[in-house]
């Protein structure tokens, strides 16, 4: 984000920064949707002010391939051989660092070796390893039609 102004003695965003430079910029990375107001004021006490939205958005879920690598919150998408989305894995964002999708949970061990279960009319050969961070990699991944 930046901004410049001519005139201002002050200068303050909200939320988050407080007073900054008449003139400069600062790196946002909110969580959610944010509109950040910047208030300028002159030696005479006036004040102008100016607003700009950054809309956050989910990301989508990368396909799940070898060499991927699925943190804690994240998901990815088992694809078909015509990019059809057959299943998601998700990891859960805190606790156990599962990844699940109905009817396959992968929880207790550091990694998993699935193979030809049958998904969504699919046989999915699935296997993944999970390190002390939660994070899973996936080395293997195969989607057959039944």
């Amino acid at each position: 984000m930046s901004w410049t102004s001519t005139n201002a003695d002050s200068a303050e965003i909200t939320p988050g920064f407080g007073a900054v430079p008449t003139s400069g910029s600062r790196t946002v990375s909110p969580a959610a949707t944010t509109t950040y107001r910047l208030t300028v004021r002159d030696a005479d006490g006036q004040t102008a002010t100016a607003t700009a939205t950054l809309i956050v958005t989910e990301p989508s879920a990368q396909a799940c391939a070898a060499g991927s690598v699925i943190p804690p919150g994240g998901q990815c998408d088992l694809k078909d051989a015509g990019d059809e989305t057959v299943g998601t894995f998700t990891v859960a964002a805190s606790g156990t660092g599962c990844l699940r999708m109905e009817p396959v949970i992968l929880c207790h061990a550091q990694s998993h070796n699935i193979e030809d279960v049958t998904l969504n009319q699919y046989r999915v050969t699935f296997i993944a390893s999970r390190d002390e961070d939660g994070d899973w990699t996936i080395s293997k991944v195969s989607i057959l039609s039944n």
